[in-house]
């Protein structure tokens, strides 16, 4: 059998979020991307998707979006530090 690779190895644990935790993953850093003071943003950027995909508190407590935002971000930054690397090793 052949062996997975590694590109594939690491991708799955971002994509397994749920529909809705990616999108706001993606919103968000395209919102604070835009900010003078990103880092100060991602409070307000979450509260924006939700608003935007109108999303309460109830369905999509802001705290526990914030934490999420920041535990996918530290996934997505491995996952591109990891795709970095493969290219080095193919160069």
């Amino acid at each position: 059998m052949p062996k997975q690779k590694g590109l594939y190895v690491s991708l799955p644990k971002l994509l397994t979020r749920q529909a809705v935790d990616i999108l706001m993953l993606g919103y968000v850093m395209g919102y604070s991307d835009s900010a003078p003071i990103p880092i100060l943003q991602i409070r307000k950027g979450v509260e924006k998707f939700m608003q935007r995909m109108d999303l309460q508190e109830d369905d999509y407590p802001l705290d526990s979006a914030i934490v999420t935002y920041y535990r996918m971000l530290g996934e997505y930054n491995n996952f591109a530090k990891y795709k970095k690397d493969c290219k080095k090793i193919i160069k």
